[in-house]
């Protein structure tokens, strides 16, 4: 009593706010204070409630209840009323096929040696299945009603029946018998009819008295169900297993819903409220427990204690020597659905839609879920329950914390708490949104946390930087200094795009984008997959390694994988008790950062800012001024694109560059009406339209002079890999990706995916992504001032200036052909009103709004503007309609092009096809990423794009998500290439250390660059020479893909 009272007065204390210093630093208020920040730092309000368990993964595909769940240790299988059993990765959660043949619903599943699946449906029949092959490879068929339980214990199969008997088979035998059919003759599973003959002796042939009995010929057999699907299709010539292998045990007298077995010792629940025990050896029923005033629906067991629960809304815990109750939990409101057990947990589920979780030994609560509906079914496997639920879903469940009770923190997996979901669930939490001011202290917020993760993984030297004041830090560490390994630097970013989500607008959000959530075996959330997820899984790719290489030393040292002798402790990745709140995270200083004794092949370097998503402001001078930091760096490795597909895994080497630009026409020092003033004045928005038109030709090639002139020529070997990836190309499914239904005829410009593949990777484009022109927009209004944004995608060996250059002269060349037509009084439309008035209209038009002028001078005696000196140029044109022209560079990135067949990819290959099996395919992206070519040319160093995500992952969209197979094997992916890089590494010489910066790499202009076209003044000449844009500006436009 005096513990509990000392644990309370702890929790309140964490509850309270009360400084972490004034707690005492026992192992108990280490993982109190580690589960609090596993919750986000939210205080809880009693430790009897905490949260234990959370929602990993909901996994949708039956149509009905699902009933009963199996597992083996690869996979998971599911029955539903729906007459299906879904099969799923169980490392992964993905669907992987159906299950056909029951045509009925199915209500119990079993698994026997991780080699035979029974189900039992209540089409009056049992099927087993190869858990392998997933072939039907033999169907029971003959029993009396439903079977409601299975379970297996050596070669037999007992069955709890509706009809209150319980049946016996020997299930070896007749795999065993199926399997020896002769195959010329087998169409289909083996079939066995329990009422082929009449049975004389005990199945089990054990000694001893058997409470048997032969199962009537009069009963009526159900004709067979067609197979289809996995299993096979079944005939009526399907071969007959002559066999008399059952055995009935009478007893109960209701259906007997659960069986469970320890020791010698069989237990069945019935809806009798009686709980039989049988013996294994004999089969005699020996004794019968009452206590329950309902039906029991559930068993769970161990070597000490039998659960039951029931019908009475109690869960009764019997002593399994002396048959007696010893405790009973109270609780729940309705019928105890499930139960099963954990090392130290009860769990049990109620038809109330909730699910308790309780202290083995103390049996007290400790935590009440909203299970959302009915649970049907539960079970438990290390640190994880899974339940199958009324509302047609599973849902996988995972311990977050280690228990508080120091005899129980061996029988807890190590790195409960920080493994890579609960790490990137904390992350993903962190609303680091750098476009939006209010969340600044979040952006710090996630800083701090990943400078704290890298402290604690054993990151030597951490700091955070700013480059320009204003703007959010960027994240340094390091991690070994040998000047004879390859030093891999890591950028990446954490801050995200904003997600808008509120109780009344999702934002077509299917889940709240700041709470990381599992469906399907996918991870949904904001910056899951751009970027948080790649920097979780490369952060705890470099922590295994540095386990196992501490795990190695012990080995070689003779401590062996346990004890402590000669060995060096594994790093534990636990936090001090001076906690950050605001991060979540260690705030100690690098001086008392922890020490990892293990070591990595390479040394790492990793940068991580908190502005890619808005321009990355701040970062050339923050990189510039850390240069010496950053040093020596032979590889840069960046995880931000994506698989081109959503199977096979890509390397990427090359990304197109791009230049941003805007049209602004203006007329008129106002805006007009288009009853008054339409049709006798030239429109800055039609001459707009009429300038735009001249951009994009047939087939949709961009019609700028001299635009594809410095395209470079493409090569045998990089037609060789688009060849190769036409192979696997799916226009349909491409199509629907893109919104596009099959019937859509001419929407692409090619259907050739290898021409597809040139267009999108390795050919310039132009886009037009707005025009905008009244700040209302109204349908009588002519707008005075239209501004157009562009853009044109850039690809080697284009240079930013030169094709800005192109496009402005070609834009005013064309604007000043359209403005030299004449407009034709001669002949006006029949509507065409008296000239009189409309003189009058407009100078009541000008009087009233004589202040209004926007400073477009309009008059023949006007002068050239000054549009500072950054302009390429500012010229006027004769006066012909006194429509102006401006165009202006707005954001620049310049394109990357890699070595796909140089050493570090080979590496990245060698990686790849070790984790997936397969071999890479090689692709170029459309999208832009100024930083990696910015990076390689700064540090001297060969760059290398390994992507982990899927095309579909939805990167800046509604329900941004990654697959938990892609984070899981990227991080090895991870692994493996820092080995391969390691092992292959031979230093290089430099000649220079460093290569410092170009000035227009990273001095972006104070103003856009623009030329400039006025219709009243004499052109000037242009000058010969083309303008010089930055190849990356640190502009708040961002953009990515």
């Amino acid at each position: 009593e005096k513990k509990q009272q000392a644990k309370r007065r702890i929790s309140s204390s964490i509850d309270n706010g009360s400084p972490s210093s004034s707690l005492p630093t026992t192992p108990n208020t280490m993982r109190m204070i580690e589960h609090m920040i596993a919750s986000g730092g939210a205080p809880q309000a009693n430790t009897a409630h905490r949260v234990l368990y959370h929602c990993e993964q909901t996994l949708e595909g039956h149509a009905d209840d699902v009933v009963a769940l199996a597992a083996t240790s690869g996979r998971l299988f599911s029955c539903s009323q729906d007459s299906k059993i879904l099969v799923w990765d169980l490392k992964y959660f993905q669907y992987q096929t159906t299950l056909h043949g029951h045509t009925r619903g199915i209500l119990a599943l079993t698994v026997k040696d991780d080699k035979y699946l029974i189900s039992a449906s209540s089409d009056n029949s049992m099927r087993v299945w190869n858990v392998e092959t997933l072939e039907c490879i033999l169907v029971i068929k003959g029993f009396v009603g439903c079977v409601f339980a299975l379970m297996c214990r050596g070669p037999f199969l007992f069955a709890g029946c509706q009809d209150t008997t319980l049946k016996v088979l020997n299930l070896e035998d007749l795999v065993d018998k199926a399997s020896s059919t002769s195959p010329e003759t087998n169409v289909g599973p083996s079939i066995v009819d329990i009422n082929a003959r009449p049975l004389t002796a005990p199945a089990c042939g054990v000694a001893g008295t058997c409470s048997t009995t032969a199962v009537p010929a009069s009963v009526p057999v159900p004709a067979a169900p067609v197979q289809s699907g996995v299993g096979g299709g079944m005939a009526d010539n399907s071969p007959k297993v002559d066999t008399s292998l059952v055995t009935i045990l009478r007893g109960h007298f209701g259906y007997i819903y659960t069986l469970v077995a320890v020791d010698k010792w069989i237990f069945s629940g019935s809806g009798d409220g009686t709980i039989k025990v049988w013996d294994s050896e004999s089969l005699e029923c020996k004794h019968t427990l009452t206590g329950h005033q309902g039906s029991v629906f559930t068993l769970a067991i161990d070597q000490n204690c039998l659960y039951s629960g029931s019908q009475d809304r109690t869960v009764k815990i019997w002593d399994t020597e002396t048959f007696l109750v010893m405790r009973t939990l109270t609780g729940h409101k309705d019928d105890v659905t499930a139960l099963a057990l954990s090392p130290i947990f009860i769990i049990s589920a109620s038809a109330d839609e909730t699910i308790k979780v309780w202290d083995k030994e103390a049996c007290t609560l400790l935590q009440t879920i909203e299970a959302h509906s009915m649970v049907i079914d539960l079970f438990t496997r290390a640190n994880t329950f899974f339940t199958a639920s009324a509302d047609n879903t599973l849902r996988i469940w995972e311990c977050q914390t280690e228990y508080d009770k120091p005899e129980h923190r061996a029988l807890v997996e190590p790195g409960t708490l920080f493994n890579m979901n609960n790490i990137l669930k904390a992350f993903v939490s962190i609303q680091s949104v750098s476009s939006d001011p209010s969340k600044r202290e979040e952006c710090w917020r996630a800083a701090r946390f990943l400078r704290a993760l890298l402290k604690n993984i054993g990151f030597t030297s951490t700091k955070m930087v700013q480059g320009a004041q204003g703007t959010n830090p960027i994240v340094l560490g390091r991690l070994g200094d040998d000047p004879q390994k390859c030093t891999i630097t890591l950028y990446a970013h954490y801050d995200v795009v904003a997600a808008p989500y509120s109780e009344h607008n999702t934002g077509g959000w299917n889940c709240p984008p700041f709470t990381l959530t599992g469906k399907d075996g996918y991870l949904y959330g904001r910056g899951v997959t751009d970027n948080k997820g790649p920097i979780v899984a490369l952060l705890f790719a470099i922590k295994e390694l540095l386990d196992e290489s501490v795990q190695a030393k012990k080995s070689s040292q003779g401590g062996g994988s346990g004890g402590t002798g000669g060995g060096t402790p594994v790093p534990q990745f636990v936090l001090s008790p001076s906690v950050d709140r605001r991060s979540g995270m260690n705030r100690s200083r690098d001086s008392t950062a922890a020490t990892v004794l293990g070591e990595l092949p390479v040394n790492v370097i990793v940068i991580i800012e908190g502005e890619e998503e808005n321009g990355s402001g701040g970062f050339a001078k923050a990189a510039q001024q850390n240069i010496d930091w950053l040093g020596n760096t032979d590889v840069l490795l960046v995880s931000n694109t994506s698989w081109t597909g959503e199977r096979h895994p890509c390397l990427t080497y090359g990304l197109r560059g791009v230049v941003q630009a805007s049209i602004e026409i203006s007329g008129p020092n106002k805006p007009l009406h288009s009853g008054i003033h339409g049709g006798f004045i030239r429109e800055p928005m039609m001459d707009m339209v009429s300038v735009l038109g001249k951009l994009i030709g047939p087939g949709g090639r961009v019609q700028i002079p001299g635009f594809y002139d410095s395209v470079a020529l493409h090569t045998e070997e990089e037609m060789a890999l688009y060849n190769e990836l036409s192979g696997t190309f799916d226009l349909s499914k491409f199509k629907a990706r893109l919104g596009l239904r099959e019937s859509h005829q001419g929407a692409l410009w090619t259907e050739s995916p290898k021409e597809l593949y040139m267009r999108c990777w390795r050919e310039p484009s132009l886009t037009v992504h707005e025009i905008t022109g009244q700040e209302r927009p109204s349908n009588t209004v002519i707008p005075h001032k239209v501004v157009c944004k562009v853009s044109m995608r850039i690809v080697p060996n284009q240079t930013p200036s030169e094709v800005f250059d192109r496009f402005s002269k070609y834009v005013l060349s064309e604007f000043e052909a359209l403005q030299s037509e004449k407009l034709d009084h001669s002949r006006p439309g029949p509507h065409t009103p008296h000239l009189a008035h409309i003189a009058e209209l407009e100078e009541e038009d000008n009087n009233s709004n004589s202040n209004n002028n926007n400073n477009i001078n309009n008059s023949s005696n006007s002068k050239e503007r000054d549009c500072g000196s950054s302009c390429h140029t500012c010229a006027e044109t004769d006066e012909k309609t006194g429509n102006n022209i401006k165009v202006t560079c707005g954001y620049v990135g310049d394109w990357w092009l890699a070595d796909p067949t140089s050493r570090i990819y080979r590496a990245a290959a060698h990686a790849v096809r070790n984790v997936w099996g397969v071999k890479p395919h090689y692709v170029r992206e459309g999208g832009t990423i100024p930083i990696t070519r910015y990076l390689s040319e700064l540090l001297d160093a060969e760059a290398i794009h390994l992507p982990l995500g899927q095309s579909s992952d939805g990167a800046h969209l509604p329900n941004e998500r990654i697959r938990l197979e892609n984070l899981m094997k990227g991080k090895e992916v991870f692994k493996q290439f820092l080995c391969e890089v390691g092992k292959s590494f031979r230093p290089r010489s430099r000649t220079n250390s460093i290569n410092r910066p170009q000035s227009d790499v990273t001095t972006p202009p104070t103003t856009p660059h623009t030329q400039q076209q006025h219709a009243q003044q004499p052109q000037q000449p242009q000058p010969t020479t083309p303008t010089e844009v930055p190849r990356i500006v640190v502009h708040p436009q961002p953009d990515r893909n």
